[in-house]
């Protein structure tokens, strides 16, 4: 069974903690970057469309772009709306994520669409499904496990 799910996860890491995202790009010498995705239209149509999730996406990153969610720029921002979520970029987005981000920063990452597990179980991963994800067997691609997000 298919959940919305509204994924937003502050990696600490061995960052500070979040006081608030009114602070600009570089707190106290840290960058802030962000990874936004939306996905509403699904290739696949046996996985259900849904009505704002693309829209939540651009809202958030709207916010950080603007002064008060701490002006972030192009080079600080990644957002990936319907079919440019795919599993590929997705994963080049959490790569670049690994890549620039130093100790100390603070990385966002907010993912507004369906997960998904393969079967019930308290042991069972959880999945992101990314534009391209298949109905079923999320294994055989288009979907990422939240453990390769945290």
């Amino acid at each position: 069974m298919k959940n919305l799910l509204t994924f937003l996860v502050l990696l600490a890491g061995i960052c500070h903690p979040v006081r608030t995202l009114t602070q600009t790009i570089h707190l106290n010498g840290h960058t802030t970057r962000a990874v936004v995705i939306g996905i509403s239209d699904y290739q696949d149509e046996g996985i259900p469309d849904l009505r704002f999730a693309d829209r939540d996406a651009e809202a958030f990153a709207g916010f950080l772009r603007s002064p008060a969610g701490g002006a972030l720029d192009e080079d600080h921002l990644k957002v990936l709306i319907n079919k440019q979520a795919t599993v590929a970029q997705f994963a080049i987005a959490l790569d670049w994520l690994m890549e620039v981000a130093k100790e100390n920063d603070r990385v966002l990452v907010y993912f507004s669409g369906h997960g998904d597990v393969e079967r019930k179980s308290l042991t069972q991963p959880i999945y992101l499904l990314c534009w391209d994800a298949p109905a079923l067997v999320y294994l055989a691609g288009g979907a990422i496990g939240t453990s390769d997000v945290l």
